[in-house]
């Protein structure tokens, strides 16, 4: 386990309190050895009263002791945990499904308490029955060789590279099942599998979603939509084109001819006289005097009684809004990506640090601040709202303040989003990927910022499947998606949401 910059400043602050310590015990040690042999009164009294100081100091020093080695304790606790969690996913993706099981039972002996170890461990467990069953079907239908010679290497492959992706296939497995229980001619076997294999295996940007699958998933909240500022414009809203937008902050910053991103023209303004509180006035005005109308996505995920999870890569608050009016309970969550001193959360002015987290209930008044993400896990309430993590940052125009400290704006901003990405995404809305399927809407790939976000989430999250509903006719889009194992769906926005809702009434 490598020794961090924080263990090390760490353990400094504890040899440094307990050489305070044994300063202080040999000081009173002397003070009272002089208070023993001393004959004069006034001597005696002033010896007692420093006696008396340098043991408040000595009791003071032993708490900052205490409280600094349970510090360096849990941290040595957790240190083991996030080491024996990479253990567990590096098993994993070796398929070596025991020994990642292994792992996470010694979590579970550092930290009982931790409900998503035993979901884990669950989930793994199911992997490696899966695991066997595949090894039990092959065996079995090797024995069988002769009766269905004309498919088995084709069946044999794919019971294998099922495995492999881990991507079970009912159907398949159903007619496979059958067979090797003898419950199913061969003869009929082989007609099944070929008519199966008419199909095609590998999703291609033409197909569809399974709407109806999607929106049984969608309304029991195994869903989580990764949500992109495309969205008004792919509305049929181009009041906030993208493009529109960037080139409005530019002429606001009097920079003529501006053909950069939205990133590159935020950072001209923190470098030039504007500065960041001219960037957010402007943006804020862009965005606010926009007459939006309703978008149609959002107030279908309105209509959901299930809380759901949703990511969250705009700047603006149309999705929040259509939540409120339609009563949905909601919990924005937005991560503290650098260091600022003096923002204003409600009516009281704080210092933000890096990794502190933000949350605001739609049905209350008070903002929390919470030290760290591992802070969330303790609000026992946010499972009975929806979860809106604002992957850039909070952005309400009629409220000033520290959420606009959190906005990842400018190419900076980025920077600090990927250096300090333990604490950029916090571990709870990672984990709330788990046995959920992930769907980016409205998001493009096109600039390396947003391509950063998407590395980010999939890199750290664990999640069923991947898909995207994208329009895009870019070779490098379909490929970039693909790359990252994500199923491209050529679908309309507008199509998608109609086919979703007429699943969902």
């Amino acid at each position: 386990m490598s020794t961090t910059v924080e263990d090390r400043f760490l353990q400094q602050r504890v040899k440094e309190y307990s050489d305070r310590l044994e300063t202080r015990n040999e000081l009173i040690g002397e003070l009272r050895e002089s208070l023993d042999i001393t004959n004069d009164v006034m001597e005696k009294h002033r010896l007692r009263k420093l006696v008396e100081d340098v043991e408040t100091e000595r009791e003071q020093i032993i708490e900052v002791l205490k409280k600094l080695e349970l510090d360096n304790e849990q941290g040595q606790v957790q240190r083991e945990k996030k080491d024996l969690i990479q253990q567990a996913g590096k098993h994993e993706r070796a398929k070596s499904y025991k020994d990642a099981i292994d792992k996470w039972r010694m979590v579970y002996t550092l930290d009982p308490q931790d409900p998503d170890i035993e979901k884990e461990i669950k989930r793994l467990e199911e992997k490696l029955q899966y695991t066997q069953q595949s090894d039990n079907y092959i065996s079995q239908l090797t024995r069988r060789i002769s009766e269905i010679k004309s498919i088995y290497r084709e069946v044999v492959e794919h019971l294998r590279r099922m495995h492999e992706t881990g991507q079970e296939e009912d159907t398949l497995l159903l007619i496979v099942e059958e067979f090797v229980q003898q419950r199913l001619p061969a003869s009929d076997f082989i007609e099944a599998w070929k008519e199966l294999e008419k199909k095609p295996s590998k999703i291609s940007a033409d197909e569809q979603p399974n709407y109806a699958i999607l929106a049984k998933r969608l309304s029991r909240g195994e869903v989580i939509l990764f949500l992109g500022s495309d969205i008004p414009q792919l509305s049929g809203i181009t009041e906030l084109e993208l493009e529109r937008l960037i080139q409005d902050l530019a002429a606001m910053a009097e920079y003529n001819n501006f053909s950069g991103s939205l990133p590159m023209i935020a950072q001209y303004y923190e470098m030039s006289d504007y500065g960041r509180s001219s960037l957010i006035h402007n943006l804020n005005t862009l965005i606010g005097e926009r007459n939006i109308p309703e978008i149609k996505l959002y107030k279908l995920l309105a209509k959901i009684e299930q809380p759901l999870v949703l990511v969250s890569a705009t700047y603006d608050m149309f999705l929040e809004d259509c939540f409120r009016a339609a009563h949905k309970k909601y919990a924005v969550i937005s991560s503290v990506i650098c260091n600022r001193n003096d923002c204003r959360i409600d009516n009281t002015t704080v210092n933000l640090k890096t990794g502190q987290v933000i949350v605001h209930y739609s049905d209350r008044e008070e903002t929390k601040v919470l030290e760290s993400g591992q802070e969330l896990s303790k609000l026992e309430d946010l499972k009975n709202y929806s979860l809106i993590y604002k992957i850039r940052g909070y952005c309400d125009p009629f409220e000033q303040g520290a959420w606009q400290d959190t906005w990842t704006l400018t190419e900076e901003n980025y920077f600090d989003f990927a250096r300090n990405i333990g604490n950029s995404i916090p571990a709870y809305i990672v984990r709330q990927f788990l046995n959920r399927i992930v769907y980016f809407v409205g998001y493009s790939t096109k600039h390396w910022e947003d391509r950063l976000l998407i590395s980010l989430i999939l890199n750290l999250a664990r999640y069923d499947s991947a898909k995207v509903i994208t329009q895009s006719e870019s070779s490098f889009e379909l490929a970039y998606w693909r790359w990252k194992k994500v199923d491209p769906y050529s679908v309309d926005l507008e199509h998608f949401v109609a086919q979703l809702e007429s699943y969902l009434k």
